[in-house]
């Protein structure tokens, strides 16, 4: 909920100033989150679109031979230019986004206590706790199409995107402390974990391209 409230306080302040300078702001729902965009004429066909989107969700699955809660965190930041080739809102876009989006893995030990780790059982109490993260490198590429009235058509109206966001490959580490076992059992732990991370890193690797599908409603001054 505090999103929201973080979405509706950047499109509040888009309006706010709409009215000096030919601006439109937005708000959307989609792929990304909740998002909130201002967009400004720079050519007779050509707009400057900026904006951030937000949102959050928890899930459980298992990949590999563990069980994870995943934390997912959307987080990103737009800058895009937005390009009219006909007369009417049919438009080419691209960009960049600053990509911060990453999820929070952390391992949930079996209903018998134990962690399977690289075919290796161990007590939870004795592996300790285990954690991961995954996340994409930080500056993506945006390519897409959409749908939206230039700031000087007045009113209300619908806009939409479609693309893709050309993130690379996922990054991924898991980690754990609070080992209480032996040393060299310890190492032989953070060992298992390092293939347990690597088989997690070929489930997702392919996930190099994130679609994008964005649908918003503008106010044009």
């Amino acid at each position: 909920m505090k999103y929201l409230f973080a979405i509706g306080a950047v499109a509040a302040m888009c309006c706010a100033q709409a009215q000096a300078i030919d601006l439109a702001p937005s708000v959307s729902i989609g792929t990304t989150g909740f998002g909130a965009h201002v967009a400004m004429p720079l050519t007779q066909k050509l707009d400057v679109r900026v904006g951030a989107n937000l949102f959050d969700y928890d899930y459980s699955g298992k990949r590999g031979s563990v069980d994870y809660n995943f934390q997912i965190k959307l987080r990103t930041v737009d800058l895009l230019l937005d390009l009219y080739p006909l007369q009417n809102g049919f438009r080419v876009t691209g960009g960049a986004i600053y990509n911060n989006n990453h999820v929070d893995a952390i391992g949930t030990p079996s209903v018998a206590g134990t962690y399977v780790l690289n075919g290796h059982t161990y007590s939870a109490a004795d592996a300790g706790s285990i954690n991961g993260r995954i996340d994409f490198r930080r500056f993506a590429p945006y390519l897409g199409i959409g749908w939206g009235s230039r700031p000087s058509a007045k009113g209300w109206s619908v806009n939409a995107d479609v693309g893709a966001m050309f993130q690379g490959g996922a990054r991924v580490s898991v980690d754990n402390s609070g080992c209480n076992l032996p040393g060299t059992m310890c190492a032989t732990l953070q060992s298992d974990i390092q293939a347990e991370a690597a088989s997690l890193h070929d489930k997702i690797d392919s996930y190099n391209i994130y679609p994008v599908v964005r649908l918003g409603a503008v106010y044009r001054f």
